[in-house]
């Protein structure tokens, strides 16, 4: 896997997270983020 990403010059990801915070006064409330990733490789 690591030869394929060396030889990558970009690429990007989307990145989807789920996850609760408690609240005294509804329970456990649910939360989602969306975040896309870029990354590009020095050559």
């Amino acid at each position: 896997m690591s030869a394929m990403i060396g030889d990558l010059a970009s690429c990007s990801v989307t990145v989807n997270s789920n996850y609760d915070i408690r609240s005294e006064h509804f329970g456990l409330v649910k939360h989602a983020n969306e975040q896309h990733v870029y990354m590009q490789g020095l050559r």
